[in-house]
């Protein structure tokens, strides 16, 4: 993949992301393609991968010069526009949906796509992680931080598989429905944290 490297990418180290997503992130192997690379947002630099599924966006800035780039990440479904984190919905009134779900919001999915019910999770530890993750930060604790990030996410393709990328699937919408429902059992069993856990969203 050809990128286009500007002084911005530069200062938010986007060529250190992109080299380890290149080289741990097994992206061609679930469908998913390299739809935008670079600029994204005022001050962040990103790539965005999609599938006939879902899309990925993964991006990046550094607030001052001194500090460590950080790393953010999001699942949205094929409507979500890359550019944004809300779409409207004209037929719903013109509502705005958040449509692309951070990393506190996966972990709910993926406690959704083990069975566990919202009571259980609702009194587990906040936030949920998976046998398979709690594994993977034990063995990539000394990783840096973009190599970390991508065998992370690549950790989790390989246990969840096709569930995690059919799950967000706008062709499987009773799924997708169910998990609005276990959403807001949840959001109504926990107090502390609870804005984390965004009820519309689509």
């Amino acid at each position: 993949m050809q990128v286009n490297i500007t002084e911005q990418d530069k200062y938010n180290d986007f060529p250190a992301l992109i080299e380890a997503v290149m080289s741990h992130l097994e992206f061609q192997k679930w469908g998913f393609e390299v739809v935008h690379s670079g600029k994204l947002f005022d001050s962040a630099s990103a790539i965005i991968f999609q599938s006939e599924f879902c899309k990925l966006r993964v991006w990046t800035f550094r607030d001052r010069p001194y500090e460590q780039s950080e790393i953010y990440y999001s699942y949205g479904r094929l409507h979500a526009p890359n550019e944004k984190h809300t779409i409207k919905l004209d037929k719903w009134g013109g509502r705005e949906y958040h449509c692309w779900h951070d990393h506190l919001n996966l972990y709910l999915v993926l406690g959704f796509l083990d069975g566990l019910s919202a009571q259980k999770l609702a009194r587990g530890k906040f936030p949920y992680f998976p046998d398979v993750l709690l594994k993977y930060n034990e063995e990539a604790a000394r990783l840096g931080h973009h190599e970390r990030f991508a065998r992370k996410q690549n950790t989790i393709w390989n246990h969840y598989g096709q569930r995690l990328f059919g799950f967000y699937d706008l062709r499987t919408p009773d799924l997708w429905n169910q998990y609005i429902d276990f959403v807001k059992e949840f959001r109504s069993l926990v107090k502390e944290n609870e804005s984390f856990y965004e009820v519309d969203i689509y």
